[in-house]
């Protein structure tokens, strides 16, 4: 079988030349292209699954202490007890502690209003 270059959209809208597409996919790929076979047949590398860490009970304490004492959530926390940031935001929220919002300072290069 030969490879055309011009295949136009009239002949993919052909029932004939779609099932032979169909049937070359199925010799390429072996079998049906549903997505729940597509997915199975997807293999992860050895050690790509995400480690689940919980903290033990005196670091959850260690960390909302440190958030008190004023230490941000992303750059401290998070990179400290190799956690994700929304992870030390539900601890957080979980210890209900209120949460500081961002302060706003103004830009030097913008002109003032």
């Amino acid at each position: 079988m030969g490879i055309q270059n011009d295949v136009t959209w009239a002949d993919l809208i052909n029932p004939r030349v779609r099932t032979a597409i169909t049937e070359l996919y199925d010799d390429v790929f072996g079998g049906s292209r549903d997505s729940a076979t597509i997915r199975s047949r997807c293999n992860r590398p050895v050690g790509s699954r995400r480690v689940q860490r919980r903290l033990p009970p005196e670091e959850v304490e260690k960390l909302v202490a440190d958030y008190l004492a004023g230490a941000t959530v992303v750059a401290a926390l998070a990179g400290r007890h190799s956690i994700h940031r929304t992870t030390v935001l539900a601890i957080l929220e979980r210890h209900q502690v209120s949460r500081r919002g961002r302060v706003l300072t103004p830009d030097p290069n913008e002109p003032s209003l």
